[in-house]
Parts: structure tokens; sequence; C-alpha cells
């Protein structure tokens, strides 16, 4: 993936998750990339996007929070990796089977797609379900942090409890 600019975490959300979450990453880890990261899987794994995580004053617009170039770019195959997840499986794209193929695995691919600003808007909804782990107690915290990252992983979280069985037939499985 080709990074040639910073990403912008657009939404007052980022700032709280920010608040939040980065105590729990050392300075090394980039906590803005890690939360970014974290995020963003969050927002493929639900297939949800968007365009901004919370409303923003004009204050919050001038003095947005970014990921710099220069720190996603050890990161580009994480990215990658992510960008080919999302392109395979996400409803919020209209393309062919074939042409998402393209996108995920041909580097000379003809169709454009800004992939980091598709990647972004994962991220935006993954951050206002991570900032709903967010209490005053650190502890607390990390604790709920925890446990929603492994529901997610294990595929508990998806609030599909609430599915009846007539609305499920042998098709959706």
């Amino acid at each position: 993936m080709e990074i040639t600019t910073d990403v912008t975490l657009k939404g007052s959300c980022w700032r709280k998750a920010l608040d939040a979450f980065a105590p729990f990453f050392p300075q090394a880890l980039q906590p803005n990339y890690s939360i970014y990261a974290i995020s963003m899987s969050i927002g493929i794994m639900y297939d949800k996007q968007l365009d901004i995580a919370g409303e923003e004053t004009d204050e919050e617009k001038d003095n947005r929070p970014t990921v710099p170039r220069t720190v996603l770019h050890p990161h580009n195959t994480d990215l990658d990796f992510l960008f080919q997840a999302a392109i395979l499986t996400s409803t919020w794209v209209e393309y062919t089977e074939e042409e998402r193929m393209n996108l995920a695995f041909n580097p000379s691919c003809d169709i454009k797609i800004n992939k980091l600003e598709f990647l972004s808007k994962f991220a935006n909804f993954g951050v206002t379900k991570l900032l709903e782990q967010a209490t005053d107690d650190q502890i607390d915290t990390m604790e709920r942090l925890k446990k929603f990252l492994a529901s997610t992983v294990e595929g508990y979280n998806y609030e599909i409890d609430s599915i009846s069985d007539e609305d499920l037939s042998i098709d959706d499985l």
C-alpha cells in the first residue's frame, strides 16, 4: 500500500478514545496507531463504517489527532492485510468478486480506491465500539477492553442472540 499522507482521525470519539486507551500502550507502540488499528479491525469485523466518529466542535476540527505517515510506513504489511480482509468481505462496495480479488491481490490494479480512507471509515465505527468499553477506572477499562476483544475474536458480540429462529434459514448457515 502506498502511504503518502498522514491519517487524520475525524470526530470527537477519537480524542476520547486516545485519552482513555493510550495509557495502555507504551509510547514505543505508537498509541495513536495501535488504537487506530484495533478500531479498524473492529469496524471490519462488524462491516460497519462511519464518515466521522462523533460530532466535533470547530475547535476539535482544528486540532484533530493524526497517525503520521512515518508511523504508518512500518505497518504497511499489516495495513495491506486489513485492506484485503475489508475489500473481500465488505458490503460497503459494489465490486464484482473478480474486481475485489484484483483490488486485494494485484498491485497494478487499475481500479482506483483510496485504501486508507476506506479503512479509516471502518476505524471510525470501530472507535465508537471501543469507546463503549471506557470507564473512569483504568483497571475496569482494561478488563472491559480485554473481554470485548476476546468476545469479538470468538464471535460472541455480534448481537446475534436477538435473532429469532424463524428469521434464520438453512441457507443462512
